[in-house]
């Protein structure tokens, strides 16, 4: 196993960035479902709206569990930033 300055800052930011893209596109694509749902309610029956609340106790769910993968993808970067600083002399 590799030991933490072994590893490549560059790579670790963009894997950080790039997870975070990621999980910020995933959940605007949910919200924007949600939304849409939550316009289309008032027009659905009773069962099918029950669905959509359930669907958003599923969601809201989902987004703090993504809470937890945005903090780590930002210890990621941090650290990553801060190896990059080390070996450049910053």
């Amino acid at each position: 196993m590799a030991s933490f300055i072994d590893r490549d800052p560059q790579a670790m930011m963009k894997y950080a960035a790039d997870a975070t893209a990621v999980v910020n596109d995933m959940g605007l694509t949910i919200r924007k479902v949600e939304a849409l749902l939550d316009a289309c309610a008032p027009e659905l029956d009773g069962p099918t709206q029950v669905q959509i609340q359930k669907l958003h106790t599923c969601c809201a769910s989902y987004f703090k569990q993504m809470e937890v993968y945005e903090n780590i993808a930002g210890t990621i970067y941090q650290k990553g930033k801060r190896l990059f600083d080390i070996r450049n002399g910053g």
